[in-house]
């Protein structure tokens, strides 16, 4: 390989590379963390700002399939899992009906 062929190869991947680089950091955010006592972990600020989480909020882990881990707060998974069962009863709420079903089995028990 000639000396301009090599250059024009070289810059060219470097190029790949750095572009490839830049849009990793527009969609992902990385942090190192350490697993402390009791296999307890700790979320950096930013991410906890970012995430409007607080002391005490419930989260979710899950493993992948691929052994990688997502962590989602309790709240958002509760959200996700309500637009999963809305086309199931359009226009009921099942948890009301559920709560009624139970008062009046309650009230047959007492009579």
């Amino acid at each position: 390989m000639t000396g301009r062929k090599f250059l024009w190869a070289a810059s060219r991947l470097w190029y790949a590379f750095r572009m490839a680089h830049k849009a990793s950091k527009r969609t992902r955010e990385s942090y190192n963390i350490q697993i402390g006592f009791r296999g307890r972990i700790v979320l950096p600020a930013p991410v906890r700002h970012k995430l409007g989480l607080q002391e005490g909020d419930r989260m979710v882990l899950f493993v992948q399939p691929d052994h990688s881990l997502r962590l989602v707060s309790l709240q958002q998974e509760l959200r996700r899992l309500q637009g999963i069962y809305k086309q199931v009863a359009p226009g009921r709420s099942l948890s009301e009906e559920l709560v009624e079903e139970r008062r009046q089995e309650v009230r047959q028990e007492e009579s």
